[in-house]
Formats: C-alpha cells, structure tokens, sequence
C-alpha cells in the first residue's frame, strides 16, 4: 500500500463516527425511537367519613300536620354537616359526596319516604346547603362547602338541610300523625 492509500484510508475511517452521528440528528433514526414522559401524584391516604358522622342520626322537632309544606321549601328544614377526615393531598380531584339513590326508599317526586308505615303521606325533603332540592331518585354529588380556599386542608365539610314535606302520590294511604324515618345513602367519590 502506498503513502496515498494509507491517508485515504485514515481519514475515511476519522469520519465515519462524525457521519454516524448525524445521522442520529436526521429523520431516519427518530422515525425508529421516541420517548415516553410519565407523571403522576401519590398522596398520604384517600379521605374517610369522620366517625362522629357514621350512622348519623339528625332529629327533626315534632310538627302539626297542617304546618307541613306541601311545596319544596326550606319552611322548617334542619340543618345538618357531612365531614371528610384524612383528606390529605388529592390534587385536582376534590373528593364529592355522592347521593346514591333507591327505589324503595323515594317518592316519585324525588322525596325520602316515610319507612314508618303509619304516616306515608308525609315525607323528608333532603336539599343542598342552598335550600336547592336534591332529588333522591338520582345519583348526584356534591362538592364541599370549602372547595377551592383550602386544597391541602385534611378536612372537608358538606352542609345539607332535611325538612318535613307532603307527599302527594296517588294511592298512598293518608294518616294524620305518627312518627317520620328516613335514611339517604351515600359515599365518597373522586370524579
């Protein structure tokens, strides 16, 4: 091999790494290879219902039948709170209480019926802490009265109110008194 040959080959050879490596940079190498970004948000515990709100029992005053609204009113409604513990961090997905409804327990206009057989023409209004109707025949939910002004807050509170209302279906047998119950189910939901 001759000097000539020998340089040829050197150089050739000193800039192959350097073609390569643009070929990286071209369109033929990313066509073949990408990347995939990842992120997500752990956080200490999901929320659970406080204690002293398990089983809750919210007691309304004794009422004469005819002082009983017959149209959906705050007129006599009680006032009570649903309270979130342990919330922890959950980002952009503020726990809601949902209200999950049944049948047999609901009027058709959306009422909590009365399970005490004696007075089935009176029945429970459940509304939202603006006097709003909840209709108990639907799955809604709630957001909390706090949402917004304390994210990281490991307590988030739910005001409702409940009042007396006449129930005016048909073929519901009437009474003059006796006493009122009622339960709602709900549960805590992050969508």
């Amino acid at each position: 091999m001759n000097k000539v040959s020998i340089i040829a080959l050197l150089t050739c050879i000193s800039f192959s790494p350097v073609a390569m490596a643009a070929g990286d940079n071209g369109s033929g190498i990313k066509e073949w290879s990408n990347v995939v970004h990842f992120n997500g948000l752990v956080f200490e515990s999901s929320c659970k219902i406080s204690t002293s709100d398990r089983g809750k029992l919210v007691s309304l005053p004794p009422i004469r039948l005819s002082e009983i609204p017959t149209t959906e009113t705050r007129t006599n409604a009680v006032p009570f709170k649903l309270t979130l513990e342990d919330c922890g961090l959950v980002a952009n997905k503020p726990p809601k209480i949902a209200i999950q409804f049944n049948d047999d327990n609901v009027t058709k206009q959306g009422y909590l019926k009365n399970s005490n057989g004696a007075l089935n023409n009176v029945g429970l209004l459940l509304m939202t802490k603006d006097g709003a109707k909840i209709d108990a025949s639907k799955r809604t939910s709630y957001h909390a009265d706090d949402e917004g002004g304390h994210s990281y807050s490991n307590k988030r509170n739910y005001s409702f109110s409940v009042g007396y209302i006449k129930v005016n279906d048909s073929g519901v047998k009437s009474g003059t008194s006796g006493p009122v119950t009622a339960q709602v189910n709900y549960h805590i939901t992050y969508w």
